[in-house]
């Protein structure tokens, strides 16, 4: 069999999960609804003089919480190295991720974290293939090409331990294709339609073998000099993992899974009303016959005008409980789609007087689609990374990012490379500041702020709330800091906002030394539990009026009785 044959063959086999993200993918376009008749004699067909209404409740939660993850902050933390080996490796992360995205951006496909958010969105799963080149200029440098994978298209087979090939399928005009393997040994650049606009393009890597097919021809065939397959794919979590035949579509979930059987019979329920409504406007109307005349022979539709047989009428039966019917219709499809999908907390409907624990359990809901897939993201960043370095290793290459060579970079196996995808959405931190601040006094504020509030220096900050409870006890430290705040301002100022800062920086300097004086001649102020207390819930309540998008509430320093406000 050849390759082409087994990528087919694959293909068929994964054919029920393609259907389920053909599916997610008419609902996010907004493929258009029609109301279809269920009675016999319009059994699947549309139903004549109705109106059909596409709501967009499935694109606005999807945008919703791609949005959120795409503008999440990706934080590289490497270990088992000395603190300089590690922060080498950190920067090159960095560095190789900046250099894929500006690469990607230019091929049309957006950063990675676009792409990755959209399809472990709609797609369930996410693949990436990064090859290396070497420098033309300089052969000892190395050029990285990126190319993201459409797993909706993308075949692989499953070895014991690592895949035994993978296929990474793509769209390339002839022309283009000609191009880039007309000079490469191994090609057969005779095969390609350099006029053609669309070819079907299935770059295949096995762990020792590269092909490259094009509209079922081979045009490019070659040893595969990596030693492994360049390609990465990432299985969320998500969805229900059994073996039964006719399954695997639940695999592997997207967001919409929770909702997908929902949004039709929404559009259906909102239809039916519109056409009711609609109805109003074009009644249906008897028309008297003479005896003999054909009866009515089936139900008649809005604005149709309906021959009878004389002394027949037309009756509409009223039902009373139909309009209660619809209307706890529409509750219990309003409340399922907001349990699976979007609430009107993030619809920007929810007033900010809801109690905390309804703002937590819609915090809940969101962060158990959300976990799973920030999870996926993360590992599938640590796993490019990886194998960035694994490939510049193989060739004895050194890649150049940002201006830096790198030329030492150590082994995969021997580091751990960790990133963390910290999700910055406005409900989200209202939520984590209402959770900290019940926890206080019940957990310590370094987990608060950790794992909680998930602060992405929460060692920094808990340096900043200790100076805030000291200027609350002493105001010598007060003094003293905000003293060499604006020194450190000043240098950034010019002009007479440069002389105000210094003087400032004075007034503040002489005002420590008053303080420090005061406190010798009458002893330091006691530093009581009570105020401590009171400096740290200050800091807290400061962080969580920040996190609500104000500035927080100014900390009030303690001089004697008297209460300064900070300036």
């Amino acid at each position: 069999m050849s390759t082409i044959e087994d990528i087919k063959k694959k293909r068929d086999e994964l054919s029920e999960l393609h259907s389920r993200m053909d599916t997610d993918r008419d609902i996010v376009t907004l493929l258009p609804f029609v109301l279809k008749g269920f009675a016999e004699h319009l059994k699947g067909e549309t139903i004549p003089n109705s109106v059909s209404v596409t709501l967009n409740k499935a694109v606005v939660f999807a945008d919703s919480f791609i949005s959120t993850l795409s503008s999440a902050k990706r934080q590289c933390e490497v270990t088992g190295l000395s603190d300089t080996a590690n922060h080498d490796v950190e920067q090159f992360a960095n560095s190789l991720m900046y250099d894929i995205d500006q690469k990607q951006v230019k091929q049309g496909a957006g950063n990675t974290a676009v792409w990755f958010s959209q399809h472990i969105s709609y797609r369930g799963l996410i693949g990436y293939q990064l090859n290396i080149e070497r420098d033309k200029e300089d052969k000892k440098v190395a050029i990285y090409r990126p190319s993201p994978m459409d797993m909706r298209w993308a075949t692989w087979q499953e070895g014991e331990e690592d895949y035994d090939w993978v296929s990474n399928h793509t769209r390339r005009d002839g022309i283009e294709l000609y191009g880039k393997y007309k000079d490469k040994k191994g090609s057969k650049v005779n095969l390609i339609n350099q006029d053609k606009k669309s070819m079907e393009v299935e770059n295949w890597y096995s762990q020792d073998k590269h092909e490259v097919w094009a509209d079922d021809a081979l045009i490019f065939e070659e040893d595969n000099t990596y030693g492994f397959i360049p390609c990465v794919i990432i299985k969320p979590l998500t969805g229900i993992f059994i073996e039964d035949v006719g399954f695997l579509k639940y695999r592997y979930e997207g967001i919409l899974g929770l909702n997908r059987l929902i949004y039709d019979e929404w559009n259906r329920l909102a239809s039916i009303l519109q056409t009711m409504a609609v109805a109003m406007l074009y009644p249906v109307l008897a028309s008297e016959t003479e005896d003999g005349a054909p009866a009515l022979k089936s139900y008649p539709y809005n604005g149709m005008l309906v021959p009878l047989k004389k002394g027949e009428k037309i009756y509409n039966i009223l039902t009373p409980e139909i309009s209660q019917a619809f209307l706890t219709a529409l509750q219990n499809l309003d409340k399922a789609l907001q349990q699976g999908g979007i609430s009107d907390a993030e619809l920007g409907d929810a007033t900010m007087d809801r109690p905390g624990v309804w703002y937590t359990q819609q915090w809940t809901i969101r962060n158990r689609r959300m976990s799973p897939r920030m999870e996926a993201i993360s590992q599938m960043y640590e796993e490019i990374v990886k194998l960035g370095i694994k490939e510049a290793r193989v060739f004895n290459l050194k890649p150049k990012l940002k201006g830096v060579l790198y030329d030492s970079l150590p082994d995969p196996d021997d580091i751990e490379i960790k990133y963390r995808v910290m999700v910055e959405d406005r409900v989200m931190d209202v939520v984590r500041a209402e959770l900290g601040k019940a926890m206080q006094g019940f957990l310590p504020d370094e987990y608060i702020l950790r794992d909680i509030m998930h602060a992405e220096d929460p060692d920094g900050i808990m340096n900043e709330m200790a100076l805030q409870r000291a200027k609350a006890e002493n105001p010598v430290v007060y003094y003293r800091d905000t003293s060499r705040r604006l020194r450190v301002l000043a240098k950034e100022k010019y002009g007479q906002e440069k002389k105000n800062c210094i003087a400032d920086a004075k007034m503040y300097g002489e005002l420590m030394v008053q303080a420090m004086q005061q406190q010798a001649m009458q002893g330091l102020p006691e530093s009581s539990e009570k105020v401590g207390q009171t400096g740290q819930a200050a800091a807290l309540q400061a962080i969580t009026g920040m996190m609500k998008g104000g500035n927080g509430n100014k900390p009030q320093l303690t001089q004697g009785r008297e209460v300064m406000n900070a300036r």
